[in-house]
């Protein structure tokens, strides 16, 4: 070979070995820092690959020459091809060091844990009761939505004498062949879930999250949607903030989907308020509207803690002492609930004492009170409760929703008929993706650290609200038909 081709053999192969060494120099220091390091602790990672092919390449193609300059047509040392390679921390010889590693790491038998401080314990303990509490009100309170969202919608807008000709028994749903499906009430229930996971106890960002899935949820073409709350989302979508997204109206919307924040927020009454605040204001700017869902947060809370109607008529009290003339009017309302149910009153004959002889209406301060009335009489009977109110008539699968929630605080799922659960269809949620939404709502707001929203599919959804679309109408098409 010549000089300069002896020179240029020479660098490529000094290129070679300063890859493949420099390599395994960096990658071994790697190595040895993170078994060194502890749990969470960040450490310098080498250049997995790429110093051993680049070794690799530059002796390729000293092969050539070198084959050249010997007379040679195939070269002979393709050992040369793999050693720097096999010298570099990814290659074979780092798969030898990288198993060493994990064998050292992984100890053959595991030290018994130290016990634990008895305070540390019983706080531990505590939590977990805690946590388990929170999760079964959670799971009761939105799948009493559910169900009695899907139990009420059929008679929704009847009135009572034609409800009871149509529908003579409430033991089983009515929407289809026996099975149930949810309307509004739960989708807003269930936003309210997933944006509580997504913000933990952060305020803003829960009404940031509620406000983007409202508008979201529009674009869904939901059936029955309330005209204060359509003009809200709409408003949304004029890039209004949530704070000043509301419009003027004491509608019952933000009642069907404020009881969850009852129980995640059941020891905070600050984060209570400001998030029971934020999820009215966004369509609802009316105090009789945040009134009206603050009683039923409030009567979800007690419902979990399964305090009677006295101490759950103090907390409001307390509460709806800053809303003046609007609070003491909802307050008075509820006072009479109580006393109607001292008297042995059926939850229609105080709806007929409110106004609502033929049927409750979607107003703030006729639903509340008596939803309230049905859980006052049947504190711990869910299909008690929930069919008492859905017999008052009128806007049934909210009144019955907003009781369910309250009353399924109370006695969590257990306490929900197993006929009703099974046979709820409301693809593609369900009980059990309802019941993810829940505890991941509760896991957020009470560890306050942020969760992952549940996924569930756009189209799916949407081809859910056009199957539920048609059946609604065909139902509206049954009521022309007798019995009168």
């Amino acid at each position: 070979m010549s000089g300069g081709t002896h020179l240029f053999v020479l660098v490529l192969f000094s290129m070679a070995w300063f890859f493949a060494l420099g390599g395994l120099i960096v990658n071994f220091l790697s190595w040895r820092a993170a078994l060194k390091a502890k749990d969470g602790e960040r450490v310098p990672s080498g250049f997995p690959f790429i110093p051993g092919i680049l070794g690799s390449v530059c002796v390729f193609l000293t092969l050539p020459l070198i084959g050249k300059a010997q007379g040679a047509e195939v070269p002979w040392p393709w050992a040369w091809i793999l050693l720097p390679f096999f010298l570099d921390m990814y290659g074979p010889g780092g798969f030898v060091m990288a198993l060493l590693g994990f064998v050292r790491e992984t100890p053959l038998v595991e030290p018994e844990a130290a016990p634990l401080p008895p305070d540390l314990a019983a706080e531990i303990e505590r939590s977990q009761r805690l946590l388990e509490q929170r999760r079964a009100a959670a799971t009761g309170c939105l799948l009493g939505t559910a169900v009695g969202d899907a139990l009420g919608l059929p008679c929704e807008g009847l009135p009572r004498a034609r409800q009871l000709r149509l529908f003579p028994r409430l033991e089983h749903y009515r929407f289809l062949l026996g099975k149930g499906m949810c309307s509004d009430d739960t989708d807003h229930a269930c936003m309210v879930a997933q944006s509580l996971a997504v913000a933990g106890n952060n305020a803003r960002r829960f009404a940031s999250s509620l406000a983007w899935r409202l508008r979201f949820w529009l674009l869904g073409l939901p059936a029955g949607i309330g005209m204060a709350t359509l003009r809200a989302i709409l408003k949304l979508w004029m890039f209004f903030p949530p704070q000043f997204s509301g419009v003027r109206s004491a509608g019952n919307g933000p009642a069907m989907r404020i009881a969850l924040l009852g129980v995640c927020f059941a020891d905070n009454d600050a984060a209570l308020i400001l998030h029971t605040a934020a999820a009215t204001g966004i369509t609802h700017r009316d105090p009789k509207a945040e009134c009206g869902a603050l009683a039923v947060a409030l009567a979800a809370r007690s419902s979990m803690r399964t305090e009677d109607s006295e101490a759950y008529v103090a907390h409001l009290r307390r509460f709806l002492a800053p809303f003046g003339e609007a609070g003491t009017e909802l307050l008075s309302l509820i006072e009479r609930a109580q006393a109607s149910v001292a008297r042995g009153e059926a939850t229609a004959d105080f709806a007929d004492s409110i106004g609502c002889a033929r049927g409750v209406s979607g107003y703030m301060y006729h639903s509340v009170p008596a939803a309230l009335q049905a859980w006052f009489s049947h504190p711990r009977d869910f299909a008690a409760a929930v069919t008492a109110v859905i017999r008052c008539g009128g806007d049934t699968d909210t009144t019955a929703a907003i009781a369910g929630a309250i009353v399924g605080a109370g006695v969590g799922k257990s306490g929900i008929p197993e006929r009703w659960l099974s046979d709820l269809w409301d693809w593609p949620r369900g009980v059990p993706w309802l019941e993810a939404v829940a505890e991941r709502a509760v896991r957020s707001t009470l560890g306050d650290c942020r969760e992952q929203a549940l996924y569930i599919s756009p189209l799916r959804l949407f081809a859910r609200n056009l199957a539920f679309l048609i059946l609604v109408l065909a139902h509206g098409f049954r009521r022309l038909a007798p019995p009168y």
